[in-house]
């Protein structure tokens, strides 16, 4: 089976990580072949089309080609355009695809509202934002209770967790590590001793979390925050740390799926007095557990199997 897979941008962009690049690059799989941005001749070989978040005029020109020529096309979406002009070709890529996968419910739900067939809408989660073939890296860890907290995400943002960096800033008792991709640090006003920043690399919190105990983080910036998948609790999961996340739908959904809504707060007030609910032998219980159920329902070869599921091949 081939399958032409396209991407809006490169791997520093954790939706094209996500959802294309350790979607089809790691499968190990002799009789899949995975054609990344080829042009259109190469592509029309291929049975399989996949646009992850791709709806330029010229996109569409190709979909429509595509679909001349009977190819299954499965339009990836995880974030909503803003723009009249994008929503214009968005909302046509998402009829004429043969098919769309989303990465959470709500955006699903919502979705449904712009798309004439609903039913070839589909939730396509995330995959565990660790290269597969570095699995390894995911490891039970022994816990010390060192009031350590862990943030990753876009410079953008970053204002998401601002009030919490306020608190860690009168508590030097508390540490905080913050992993992005910013050219100037200076701007978050993080001049602490207990405050370190380190720029965004591949698997850096494989790394970085063998530092800290616990993660932070809060989907309730904005309206758009609702749409957002849990990858980053996930990922929190993966490099052994306990995440403490919003009461957001995401979040929730994978806290409940861990029987571990304790770890949802309300507010940032009620983080620090979440951890000292929680002994040593409840996180160590936690992290065996909630490791085994993502690596069964978020890894990539699980993901690839549910896409191909879904388009009954």
């Amino acid at each position: 089976m081939k399958i032409a897979a396209f991407h809006h941008g490169d791997i520093n962009i954790a939706s094209t990580r996500l959802r294309s690049i350790y979607l089809f690059d790691y499968l190990f799989d002799n009789n899949i072949k995975i054609f990344r941005n080829v042009g259109l001749l190469k592509s029309l070989s291929c049975k399989i089309i996949h646009f992850h978040m791709k709806y330029k005029p010229s996109d569409l020109i190709k979909l429509i080609i595509y679909r001349i020529f009977k190819k299954i096309v499965i339009f990836d979406v995880d974030d909503n355009p803003i723009f009249f002009k994008h929503k214009f070709f968005f909302i046509i890529m998402l009829n004429l695809a043969s098919r769309i996968s989303v990465d959470t419910k709500v955006r699903m739900l919502y979705l449904k509202k712009y798309t004439l067939n609903k039913k070839k809408i589909f939730v396509l989660r995330d995959i565990i934002d660790l290269e597969p073939n570095q699995f390894n890296k995911i490891k039970k860890k022994i816990f010390i209770d060192n009031s350590s907290f862990f943030w990753i995400g876009n410079r953008e943002n970053y204002p998401s967790i601002h009030e919490f960096v306020q608190k860690v800033k009168k508590k030097p008792e508390i540490k905080l590590t913050i992993i992005a991709n910013l050219d100037n640090q200076n701007s978050l006003d993080i001049k602490f001793s207990n405050i370190k920043f380190y720029n965004w690399r591949k698997n850096i919190a494989f790394d970085e979390s063998n530092f800290c105990t616990y993660a932070i983080f809060n989907h309730t910036l904005n309206y758009n925050d609702n749409f957002k998948s849990e990858n980053k609790m996930v990922l929190a999961i993966a490099a052994g740390m306990i995440p403490l996340v919003s009461d957001s739908p995401s979040y929730s959904y994978l806290a409940k799926k861990l029987d571990a809504e304790i770890l949802i707060y309300n507010n940032f007030n009620d983080v620090f007095g979440i951890i000292k609910k929680i002994d040593l032998q409840w996180k160590s219980e936690f992290i065996y557990r909630a490791q085994k159920y993502i690596i069964a329902e978020y890894s990539n070869k699980v993901i690839f199997k549910k896409l191909i599921q879904e388009l009954n091949l």
